[in-house]
């Protein structure tokens, strides 16, 4: 397997947050509050944009092995036979996902990939998968 270099993951990663704050902004200005240079959302309304963002990445990964980010940047998500990686790897993938953000700007995730020989954070090791060019 061709793994992706550690640059297009962070680039692919910046290109999905950007897209996601986007979302969240559009979100908040019709379940929350927006106003002074930020945006706010309580309650259910907060729930269901936690719900936006995890789902965003659980089910394109699951469905297509690619977010906008990763499809911007050639890469894609696969099992250790090259295959999608379906619903249950993904998801598990992403619950990691809090563990390589840690403690903040994705350090933990990004030592895991510089280490790791595959270029795996927590989340791939845990889920048995992979990022890959194409």
């Amino acid at each position: 397997m061709d793994n992706a270099p550690v640059w297009k993951r962070i680039l692919g990663g910046l290109i999905d947050i950007i897209l996601l704050i986007v979302v969240s902004v559009v979100y908040s200005m019709f379940f929350g509050t927006v106003g002074g240079g930020s945006f706010s959302v309580e309650g259910w309304p907060a729930l269901g944009l936690f719900a936006i963002g995890f789902l965003y990445f659980v089910a394109l990964e699951a469905t297509t092995g690619k977010t906008v980010g990763k499809l911007l940047t050639g890469t894609r998500v696969v099992d250790a036979s090259g295959d999608r990686i379906g619903w249950g790897k993904s998801l598990i993938r992403n619950l990691l996902r809090i563990v390589d953000s840690l403690p903040l700007f994705y350090i933990v995730g990004l030592i895991a990939i510089i280490a790791s020989k595959n270029k795996q954070r927590i989340g791939d090791m845990a889920a048995k998968t992979f990022v890959i060019n194409g």
